[in-house]
């Protein structure tokens, strides 16, 4: 692929980062205020935001497809990211997830064709189903780093009490 292609993903990637993991519920929600305001100047522009918003959710997932390297790095190099078993409570999570994404968009495009809005429902789910996925796993890496912390705080203390302990009972 094009190196040009790819840093203009990556810049359109790292462009919604202040609303982070929470740029699905942003867009959703922009899609189903829409449905909710009078005006047309404020429904259009609510939802060319939800429209930008929803294009780089999806610059995200395709420099997420595209990239094989770990955005992350230390010192200059890579940090693999965390492995993190897949179980059935994610699976269940991404489909509630999907769903909430999926019926806030419906909500805010079924005022512009209701027909058209059934016929593009799969298509919305689909795409939900890819981003709540993306976002579920995210969650679950840094539940597990969040985890490996608090182990390595906890041996630290642990050591640091044995040595208080050490230097309290060997005689002076």
């Amino acid at each position: 692929m094009n190196d040009g292609l790819k840093s203009l993903l990556r810049w359109l990637a790292d462009l919604h980062a202040p609303t982070g993991r929470w740029s699905p519920f942003v867009a959703a929600g922009c899609f189903a205020g829409t449905r909710f305001i009078q005006s047309s100047v404020l429904r259009g522009a609510l939802l060319c935001v939800a429209v930008v918003f929803l294009l780089l959710i999806a610059a995200d997932l395709a420099r997420g497809l595209l990239d094989r390297q770990p955005a992350t790095s230390v010192a200059g190099r890579p940090v693999p990211e965390k492995d993190v078993p897949m179980n059935v409570f994610q699976v269940i999570f991404v489909g509630v997830v999907a769903s909430v994404y999926t019926a806030l968009i419906f909500l805010g495009i079924v005022g512009i064709s209701p027909l058209v809005s059934l016929f593009l429902l799969p298509v919305i789910f689909a795409l939900a189903c890819l981003a709540a996925w993306r976002n579920v796993r995210l969650w679950f890496q840094q539940g597990a780093e969040y985890e490996e912390e608090l182990k390595e705080a906890q041996n630290e203390r642990t050591e640091k009490e044995q040595l208080n302990a050490l230097k309290v009972s060997r005689p002076q």
